[in-house]
């Protein structure tokens, strides 16, 4: 699973990873990837705040840990 439809499961979600996911779910050029890189360099182009940044990198170790016996990063 990508991490842009992973992410979605936290949309309602009261917390800066649901407003991460809201924004990525509004955002139609959000990478639909596996890729770390190629996420955190959108977000840098579309100049994301540091809350932002924070949000992605404790999401992103939240996505790893689920998906790191599954081969897909």
């Amino acid at each position: 699973m990508t991490f842009k439809k992973w992410i979605l499961q936290f949309i309602n979600e009261d917390s800066p990873i649901g407003d991460l996911a809201y924004d990525n779910n509004m955002d139609p050029t959000f990478p639909n990837s596996y890729s770390y890189k190629k996420i955190r360099a959108h977000l840098e182009r579309q100049n994301a705040s540091e809350l932002c940044m924070k949000s992605f990198q404790d999401a992103w170790k939240r996505y790893k840990n689920r998906n790191k016996h599954k081969g897909e990063i």
